[in-house]
């Protein structure tokens, strides 16, 4: 992998940890790049750890996007090593891109659209963390559209659900 993506907002998003990880996937592939993708409190932590650890030039905070696919795209896989998640839009966004994940087992097991995602324990090592990036990352990407279709998370089938909501609604 040479583009490794991590969202970036809060403390629960361990931002910490994910430098961690990349640090040791530095130790193994040294053209690796880690992406910084949102903004938010902790950024200027994050920024000044970066620094203390060296890794100026090889962190980007991207900021804010309204484009996220095109980041994902771009991406080898995506790193979530959140210490608690609510659902996690961006690990299901990452798998429509075909963009391999490696999310912490407190993100909802309902995420798992595709084979494409793994769940490691937030409080494994990175060392288990770098295995599981490299081992994903060496597979060939390919779209999973179909997957994301069959789970309900497409753009039609949504559509679908609402339409049901609102013809119930106002009936």
């Amino acid at each position: 992998p040479n583009h490794v993506s991590v969202q970036q907002e809060s403390t629960e998003k361990n931002h910490i940890f994910a430098l961690d990880i990349f640090e040791g996937l530095l130790a193994v592939k040294a053209d690796v790049v880690l992406l910084l993708v949102g903004e938010g409190e902790y950024e200027g932590k994050i920024k000044e750890e970066v620094k203390e650890r060296g890794l100026t030039g090889k962190v980007i905070f991207n900021g804010t996007t309204n484009e996220p696919e095109n980041l994902m795209n771009a991406a080898d896989a995506l790193i979530f090593p959140s210490k608690h998640e609510g659902f996690g839009n961006v690990v299901i966004e990452a798998q429509c891109c075909g963009l391999p994940v490696i999310a912490s087992d407190r993100i909802p097991d309902e995420t798992k659209a595709t084979d494409i995602i793994s769940y490691l324990p937030i409080d494994a090592g990175e060392d288990v963390w770098v295995s599981e990036i490299l081992k994903i990352c060496s597979e060939s990407r390919t779209s999973k559209k179909n997957d994301i279709t069959e789970k309900g998370f497409d753009q039609k089938c949504q559509a679908d659900k609402m339409e049901g909501l609102m013809i119930r609604y106002h009936s």
